[in-house]
C-alpha cells in the first residue's frame, strides 16, 4: 500500500510535536493513529475521531495516493501480564469488542467516501505472546493471562479484527 503514496500526517500529533523544543524535526512525520478504546472512534476529550482522521486524509491526499495508518488496540483483557496498558474491556467482553469496537471501525472505514485512501490497520499483536510467556506453569504466569489463554479471547479477538478489517 505504500508504493507511490504519501503517508498521512496526523494534525493533532503534528501540533503537539511542534509545540515542544526540537519537536519541529518530527512534527510532519507520519505516525499511526491509535484507536485504543471505544471512545476513540468518535474522539476523546475533543480530539479527532476515526471519521475526522479519514476526512483529513482525503483532504491531505489531494486526489493522489495516500496511506493512513491505524493501530487497533483494545482487546478484552488487554496486556494481561504487565497491566501497563490494560484496556477498558474485561477478559470476557469479546462481544463488546466485536460490536462496540471492531464493527463500528469496519463500518466507517468501508464508507465509499474513503475508497481512494489506502487504509492500513495494525491489529494488536503484543497480547498474543502473553499466551506463551505469562501462563502456567511458567514463573512469569499471571492469573489474568491464564484466563485469556483459557477463554481464547485474545486469539478470537485478533481473528475477528483481521476478518472484519481485512474485508
Amino acid at each position: 500500500p505504500y508504493v507511490g503514496a504519501r503517508v498521512y500526517v496526523n494534525p493533532q500529533w503534528s501540533a503537539l510535536a511542534a509545540s515542544v523544543p526540537g519537536g519541529s524535526a518530527v512534527a510532519n512525520q507520519p505516525t499511526g493513529v491509535w484507536l485504543d478504546r471505544i471512545a476513540a472512534i468518535e474522539g476523546v476529550n475533543g480530539g479527532m475521531g476515526l471519521r475526522d482522521h479519514l476526512d483529513e486524509a482525503v483532504e491531505q491526499s489531494g486526489g493522489q495516493p495516500l496511506v493512513i495508518q491505524f493501530v487497533i488496540y483494545n482487546l478484552p483483557g488487554r496486556d494481561c501480564a504487565a497491566l501497563a496498558s490494560n484496556g477498558e474491556l474485561g477478559p470476557t467482553e469479546i462481544g463488546r469488542y466485536r460490536t462496540e469496537y471492531i464493527d463500528p471501525i469496519a463500518t466507517i472505514m468501508a464508507d465509499p467516501a474513503y475508497a481512494n485512501l489506502r487504509i492500513v490497520t495494525v491489529v494488536e499483536i503484543d497480547s498474543l505472546p502473553n499466551l506463551i510467556t505469562n501462563v502456567a506453569p511458567r514463573d512469569t504466569a499471571t492469573a489474568n493471562c491464564d484466563t485469556m489463554k483459557a477463554n481464547g479471547n485474545y486469539v478470537n479477538g485478533v481473528g475477528y479484527a483481521l476478518a472484519r478489517l481485512g474485508a
